[in-house]
């Protein structure tokens, strides 16, 4: 039995994702393609366009086998907290044969790579970020500067090869290839989905993850296009327009999305603009909470008589060290109440459960292998929380349904209930 992994946000689900997973299965001639999906609310600091278990439901209709829920905390991470948890948890359920993740540049060697200069992160490496931090520029700027400056200081020639600074070839995550240059370095960290794949492989080999890895790339049109390319339209595009998943979901899906649409069910940032405001107002210090330092910790506290909407204060508290993202994801943070471990070593602890959010029938031979094998509990029901988890992971487990809870509440007719919630069923 074979198993390909996808970590997903389906925000909504499309075309380019169903492509994705059947591509997945064909190439690796998996039986089971299981999903790491965000839950209410997605890495860009927002929450989802749709409610999870409908996001479930469209995934499962186009072509998934088993639908895991990203715990709140990672899921509305940075990329780097995105991804340790998603592969944490991969990795604690011992099936996944093949982690698979689209990308704009389809180069196994150039992940394998990038992904290893930048796991070790030397002395050397460290120094250069901070200093490049230290001078103004945004993470993602410092950490490509860095990259230059420590590894390929005359950029304009090719690196020694992967006999000198990345791994070996018996590493299941390092396959041979040609000489890497900071060209090839540079156009991987240009790109979202590079980013993102990048992250997981790093985050493999911290973890020491078994697994083997497989970069699809992406069709159609790019993660930040608003136009539709050939039968693919990217996810934002389908935020921005909604008439747009007429042409560009899978039949079954569209059903799904219209009806959201026509029942007002779609859900923005904006909607939880009061919500946001009233917990700004009962905070005086906001360096308790995940992603938010003493710099933005002021700059809130002394921009909030200016606060408007949860979009708007964004736009205010935006620098040109700090991304829109990255703020988005601190206020979201203050919102949900979720706050940094207090031990520095716990950040990146192993994930305690795995909750199921929805599975295909024909997927039980896969449940029963993840019984075997998994070193943490399966939750089926919410239910089942308080006598599987201890009391620390007890308390993850509810941050996670006060986080769906909080994203119900702008439900016209409200009434939702984690706990009453069947998971989806195909």
């Amino acid at each position: 039995m074979k198993t390909i992994s996808i970590i997903a946000e389906y925000n909504p689900f499309h075309n380019g994702h169903a492509w994705q997973i059947a591509e997945a299965k064909r190439r690796t001639d998996a039986d089971f393609a299981l999903i790491v999906m965000s839950g209410d609310f997605v890495q860009r600091g927002e929450p989802a366009v749709l409610d999870k278990f409908s996001r479930t439901r469209m995934a499962l209709l186009g072509g998934a086998d088993l639908v895991l829920e990203l715990p709140v905390r990672y899921a509305a991470g940075s990329a780097e907290y995105f991804a340790r948890g998603a592969c944490s948890l991969l990795a604690s359920l011992n099936v996944t044969d093949t982690l698979c993740f689209g990308c704009e540049t389809e180069d196994p060697a150039a992940f394998s790579a990038l992904s290893s200069l930048l796991a070790d992160e030397p002395e050397a490496f460290r120094r250069y970020l901070r200093s490049y931090l230290a001078a103004g520029n945004s993470y993602p700027k410092a950490r490509l500067l860095a990259l230059e400056s420590c590894f390929f200081p005359d950029s304009s020639q090719s690196s020694p090869g992967y006999d000198s600074h990345f791994a070996s070839d018996a590493d299941p995550l390092s396959p041979p290839g040609n000489p890497f240059s900071f060209k090839t370095a540079t156009e991987l960290l240009s790109f979202p989905n590079n980013t993102l794949g990048l992250e997981y492989l790093i985050a493999c080999r911290r973890l020491k993850a078994s697994f083997d890895f497989l970069p699809v790339k992406r069709q159609g049109a790019s993660y930040h296009s608003s136009l539709p390319q050939g039968n693919f339209a990217s996810a934002t595009a389908i935020r921005k327009n909604p008439a747009l998943a007429c042409g560009y979901m899978p039949d079954v899906c569209r059903e799904l999305y219209e009806h959201a649409v026509s029942g007002q069910m779609l859900h923005s940032i904006d909607d939880y603009s009061d919500l946001l405001h009233y917990a700004l107002l009962m905070q005086k210090d906001y360096t308790a909470f995940l992603d938010v330092n003493a710099d933005l910790s002021d700059r809130i506290r002394k921009l909030l008589p200016q606060y408007k909407s949860f979009s708007s204060f964004v736009s205010l508290l935006k620098t040109k060290q700090v991304t829109e993202a990255r703020i988005r994801r601190s206020l979201l943070h203050i919102l949900l109440g979720i706050r940094k471990k207090e031990r520095p070593e716990d950040r990146f602890a192993g994930l305690s459960y795995a909750r199921v959010l929805g599975f295909r029938q024909s997927a039980l031979p896969l449940f029963r292998e993840i019984k075997k094998r998994s070193s943490i509990p399966l939750l089926t029901k919410a239910a089942d929380a308080k006598k599987l988890l201890l009391p620390s992971e007890l308390d993850e487990f509810l941050l996670n349904v006060r986080a769906s809870d909080l994203y119900h509440i702008t439900d016209p007719g409200g009434g939702y209930n984690e706990y009453r919630t069947q998971i989806i069923r195909i």
